[in-house]
């Protein structure tokens, strides 16, 4: 079963949405699942989309795929397809595999499908699916980090220990970036 949830994409974009994940739905004869497929405006700049499978493998499980908003807002329904067709791709590599990663299995299907992935998974023959022009733009992220030393800009949704603890290319500690927020 498919539901699906519109949160502002016009009419006409979210009706290919939904033909295409109806078509893969089909194709791919997914109807042990019941899928949702969701344009969230809850994420922040760090993802295109989301899935989420629970339940147990074999049993009727539960699939929400999350598109976000933002991408179709700033870059375009294309962009979103992409999107699509990559959270789909998992889902059929998760059908065969059982396991729900940016491994082989997901990349060839991902490729079939012309998805996108980022250039870190879109290596070599599954090059033809890297569009970094399909992500949303780094001035967008939550928080701008200028370093206090050389001037060089980081560009992050979120600030963790790991960050913190790196060092810049000047010898200053990230930790003591001045650290602005995006609005």
């Amino acid at each position: 079963m498919m539901k699906f949830k519109n949160n502002g994409i016009k009419s006409g974009d979210f009706d290919k949405i939904v033909h295409e994940s109806n078509k893969l739905y089909k194709e791919y004869k997914l109807d042990k699942y019941n899928i949702q497929v969701v344009v969230s405006k809850r994420f922040g700049t760090k993802t295109n989309g989301n899935i989420l499978i629970t339940g147990i493998y074999g049993h009727e499980m539960n699939v929400r795929i999350a598109l976000n908003y933002k991408v179709y807002e700033n870059i375009g329904i294309d962009a979103v397809m992409g999107t699509v067709k990559h959270e789909f791709a998992h889902l059929i590599a998760y059908d065969k595999t059982n396991k729900v990663d940016h491994g082989t299995k997901f990349k060839e299907v991902c490729l079939k499908l012309g998805g996108h992935m980022n250039d870190d998974f879109a290596k070599g023959k599954y090059a033809a699916c890297s569009n970094n022009n399909y992500f949303l733009p780094s001035h967008m992220k939550k928080y701008k980090m200028t370093c206090n030393g050389c001037g060089q800009v980081l560009r992050r949704d979120r600030i963790n220990k790991k960050l913190l603890n790196k060092i810049c290319r000047c010898g200053e500690a990230v930790r003591n970036f001045k650290v602005t927020q995006n609005h």
